[in-house]
């Protein structure tokens, strides 16, 4: 790191940061619409904790003492763990193929979400969808928020939903 400038590397590190964490509330909806999300974001977090460790025994010259950058070692191992489900999902779905897939209707349901609750006489309007399939006897549950898909659908009839494969197995549900 250049010395003459360290508190602005300091500033840009907090804005990439910050970023970091604005791109990943951006993908809570696709890691919701994703089908075995849990195993992909353990998987990633495990990846993660590995590779900082690993660079951290490479780099470990530069961490010493380790007393004195205790804070520093956890903040790169619990980052790397933090963030690295985002990766997944990213190259997960990146990388995978679009397949239109069949699913059994069980039901398309409508809610309503607001941050600062209902006024009387307001009149109130579906934020977004929960859509409920069954696929291979397990039934899937799955958000949107664009549309009505399905109104007209009767349960048990046979669906089509446009689902990505992803790289790492897991399978995104690609309605917005």
């Amino acid at each position: 790191m250049n010395q003459r400038y360290p508190r602005i590397f300091a500033v840009l590190l907090t804005l990439c940061f910050f970023c970091l964490i604005g791109l990943y509330t951006l993908e809570f909806p696709v890691i919701s619409n994703t089908i075995n999300g849990g195993s992909l974001a353990v998987g990633s977090m495990i990846t993660g904790l590995l590779v900082s460790a690993g660079l951290l025994w490479r780099f470990r010259e530069r961490f010493t003492p380790w007393d004195r950058h205790r804070p520093d070692v956890a903040f790169i191992v619990v980052s790397s763990m933090f963030f690295a489900p985002l990766l997944g999902s990213w190259l997960n779905r990146g990388l995978g193929e679009t397949e239109l897939q069949s699913f059994d209707f069980v039901a398309e349901t409508p809610f309503v979400a607001s941050g600062y609750g209902i006024l009387q006489g307001e009149k109130v309007k579906p934020s977004g969808y929960h859509l409920q399939a069954i696929d291979n006897g397990i039934k899937r549950r799955f958000k949107y928020k664009t549309q009505e898909y399905y109104p007209l659908t009767k349960p048990g009839e046979k669906i089509m939903l446009p689902i990505r494969k992803g790289f790492f197995g897991a399978r995104v549900m690609l309605l917005k």
